[in-house]
């Protein structure tokens, strides 16, 4: 019943007889009742149009948190993939992290530069900074990433004096700890998180190269391995027995 007591619902039968469209009849007589009615009338019908949009943006987020989804699988799917075909290259070319034509590029001027700095490691040679009390008795590997190449090493096999660690990038989350020699510019990494979610290198490196890489991210550091660029003034020696 409308406020002046009479049955919407015969009234609506009633306009209905010229009116095939209930929704019609409906707008017609609140229309011709006027006054409060009609204004309960737009109201509601606003209201109504409102609920209708806001069921209409939900869909759409459903429909945007269907496809993101979709999206992560096939990203995981891929991710699964690329990771094993990683692991599949390296087997087959024994165990080489040079997997890519930059990292071919860097590997071949390394090795171009200093012959006795095999990408596999060896025990069998001491390394000489030339301008810094720095030396490895022996090292692990050479990694080739999409940041440069670097030598890896334990802290066991480093002697140098001086050696500090750069206080002023201490964050909760950060990949390694920086440590550097008083008065030089020689830094060395200490390997804290791996950088298998990372698919991008950090940007400005001088050999930095934007490979989209899954499985192991843009270069293959092990936690608890120290690194040091393979690019800076060295002499190798044969280690005497």
């Amino acid at each position: 019943y409308d406020t002046k007591g009479n049955n919407v619902r015969d009234v609506v039968k009633y306009f209905g007889g010229r009116h095939a469209d209930e929704a019609e009849a409906k707008e017609e007589y609140w229309a011709s009742v006027g006054g409060h009615c009609g204004e309960e009338y737009l109201r509601r019908k606003q209201l109504g149009e409102e609920k209708k949009e806001r069921g209409r943006k939900k869909r759409e987020r459903l429909a945007i948190i269907e496809i993101d989804y979709e999206v992560w699988k096939l990203q995981a799917d891929m991710r699964c993939c690329w990771g094993g075909c990683i692991q599949a290259m390296r087997k087959c070319r024994g165990g080489t992290t040079c997997l890519t034509d930059n990292r071919a590029e860097d590997k071949k001027r390394v090795e171009g530069r200093y012959p006795l700095l095999q990408e596999h490691g060896s025990a069998d040679v001491v390394i000489h900074h030339r301008g810094h009390p720095v030396s490895l008795t022996g090292y692990q590997r050479v990694v080739y990433g999409d940041h440069g190449p670097y030598i890896e090493f334990t802290p066991s096999q480093l002697s140098a004096a001086n050696l500090t660690k750069n206080e002023q990038k201490l964050n909760p989350m950060r990949y390694y700890d920086e440590h550097t020699i008083v008065g030089t510019d020689l830094l060395f990494y200490e390997q804290l998180r791996t950088v298998d979610s990372k698919r991008y290198p950090p940007k400005g490196g001088r050999y930095s190269v934007r490979n989209v890489q899954w499985g192991e991210g843009y270069a293959d550091y092990k936690v608890g391995m120290w690194y040091v660029a393979a690019d800076a003034d060295f002499e190798i020696i044969p280690r005497q027995s």
